[in-house]
């Protein structure tokens, strides 16, 4: 296994959902990173507190 974040984690850490990752990484604010051949994404450990900082920025909080 890689080093870094599932998504999961990700979201855990960050208390958002997978929803405002993805809308994050469309609106080009959080880079997706690449998926190896077999196996799951991984977010750098810093990953989470970017997420925070965009969400406190941009004064959203999107949920489900």
């Amino acid at each position: 296994m890689g080093g870094g974040l599932t998504i999961g984690k990700l979201v855990e850490r960050a208390g958002v959902n997978v929803e405002t990752i993805h809308y994050y990484q469309s609106r080009g604010l959080l880079d997706e990173p690449t998926k190896p051949v077999a196996g799951y994404r991984h977010y750098p450990s810093d990953a989470a507190k970017r997420v925070r900082f965009i969400n406190r920025a941009t004064g959203t909080r999107i949920y489900p």
